[in-house]
């Protein structure tokens, strides 16, 4: 599709559990049609669009990600798992007291290395991100921590919210068809 079409579905297994979304997010996204749909919880989607189209949007997903206060252990493991494991490394040195060094000279200090495996986040780190920050997994890359900024905190909100009044104006049929010109944001 030229322009592309971008769906925005807030909350939609609350307000309008979609039918067709399993298609549109596993289907439709080479074509031009990208959705991001924002849902609270696995279990929200399988309530709304039962357990096999739950996991078919899932999977399907492109970017996937998770906010902290999240409480559902299956999730937070789940997430976990995915974030994967990572190798650390610690180092151990001690000291004999029979002077076994170099040439049974010295103190007799020596060093050992130790690799353990441990997950990148743990559930309790993932419950625990600070507010405004998502744990995102984006198609084949590591996870990231993306730090979100709420649109009333940015620089440039009297301009956002004019556009966002100007569009659901138009909407609603109150408006001349005139383009929406927003007016540059404010310098604080």
């Amino acid at each position: 599709m030229d322009p592309p079409l971008t769906l925005v579905l807030d909350e939609i297994a609350n307000w309008a559990p979609l039918p067709a979304l399993p298609t549109y997010v596993s289907a439709y996204g080479g074509s031009g049609v990208v959705t991001i749909a924002v849902i609270q919880s696995r279990s929200q989607m399988a309530r709304s669009w039962g357990s096999d189209a739950a996991k078919a949007i899932w999977d399907s997903a492109t970017i996937t990600g998770i906010l902290g206060g999240v409480t559902d252990a299956e999730n937070l493991r789940d997430f976990a798992a995915i974030a994967g494991d990572r190798d650390e490394t610690s180092w151990q040195a001690s000291t004999g007291k029979d002077g076994g060094g170099l040439l049974g000279l010295g103190s007799g200090r020596s060093y050992s290395e130790q690799t353990r495996t441990r997950a990148v986040l743990t559930t309790g780190e993932i419950r625990g991100l600070p507010e405004g920050t998502m744990l995102m997994f984006y198609k084949g890359l590591d996870p990231m921590l993306v730090r979100m900024t709420a649109y009333y905190r940015r620089k440039e909100r009297k301009t956002l919210l004019a556009g966002r009044a100007a569009i659901e104006t138009r909407i609603s049929g109150t408006a001349a068809a005139e383009p929406v010109v927003a007016e540059p944001a404010e310098e604080n």
